[in-house]
């Protein structure tokens, strides 16, 4: 049986990694959400946004990475299918930075890419 309470927040505000400590004061954990659909970041930015982190948007690969070298971010919310450079590319630049923490989005525009994609994966000479 699980003793964790039903009503326990998402986001524990007194968690570890959720606030940093910086001399004597604290700060909010500076996440970089990059992706380059309008709706997407503004969901992203409005959420972590009210749960207290401290939010940076780029819409390019190219733009994550000049914003990570300005924000050095905690955390990188990443979408893999970006203008320029893709995330795979980001991700592997940050890492070698040393930005440890990089979540990686990837999202299937509509069904008959996904089918279209099947297809040629199973039957490559087609």
């Amino acid at each position: 049986m699980n003793s964790e309470p039903a009503n326990r927040p998402i986001f524990d505000r007194t968690a570890q990694w959720d606030v940093e400590r910086v001399g004597e004061q604290e700060r909010p954990v500076r996440v970089l959400v990059v992706d380059d659909e309008p709706l997407i970041v503004e969901m992203l930015t409005m959420g972590l946004t009210y749960e207290g982190f401290e939010v940076s948007v780029a819409r390019t690969g190219y733009e994550a990475l000049d914003v990570a070298r300005n924000v050095r971010p905690d955390l990188v919310v990443l979408d893999i299918m970006l203008p320029g450079m893709d995330g795979v590319e980001v991700c592997r630049r940050l890492r070698a930075w040393g930005v440890e923490a990089v979540s990686i989005l990837e999202r299937v525009m509509n069904f008959e890419q996904v089918g279209v994609q099947a297809q040629h994966s199973e039957h490559p000479s087609e």
